[in-house]
């Protein structure tokens, strides 16, 4: 086993998510908005292709993931992207506001880890993913 080849590769794409987020972001700042991002995409789709999802992650974003995953609880009926959005910026706790900025600038940050997430993951898991959010939240996955 290679920890550091995992940490690598978690680091590479937090320093993704950190250059398509502006120069002002850090990696620990990605990677709180990552975490957050995840977090809530994990409540809201199913576990079946929460693990079709993770099975594709970095070793590293897999453990961000699951951390502190009840995956017994029924998944959260999210069908809007405005409590979308609120959910991923309070999952941040107290640096939520200043991680994901202004209101308007909220949903770039969160498509800036779609996007950087489309480069890890396969086209057929993203369309899997996309298919089972709602209507609203569909264009997260479109993110380009």
């Amino acid at each position: 086993m290679d920890f550091l080849k995992y940490a690598h590769k978690g680091n590479q794409f937090l320093a993704e998510v950190a250059k398509e987020l502006g120069e002002d972001y850090t990696i620990n700042e990605s990677g709180r908005i990552v975490r957050s991002v995840l977090h809530v995409l994990r409540d809201i789709i199913s576990l079946e292709e929460s693990l079709q999802l993770i099975s594709q992650l970095p070793m590293a974003l897999k453990s961000v993931y699951v951390d502190g995953w009840n995956n017994h609880r029924p998944n959260k009926r999210i069908r809007h992207m405005d409590h979308f959005i609120h959910a991923v910026v309070e999952k941040d706790g107290p640096p939520g506001r200043s991680d994901f900025g202004a209101k308007s600038d909220r949903l770039l940050k969160i498509q800036v880890v779609f996007r950087v997430l489309k480069r890890y993951v396969s086209k057929g898991e993203i369309e899997d993913i996309r298919a089972v959010l709602p209507k609203d939240l569909k264009v997260l996955c479109d993110a380009k």
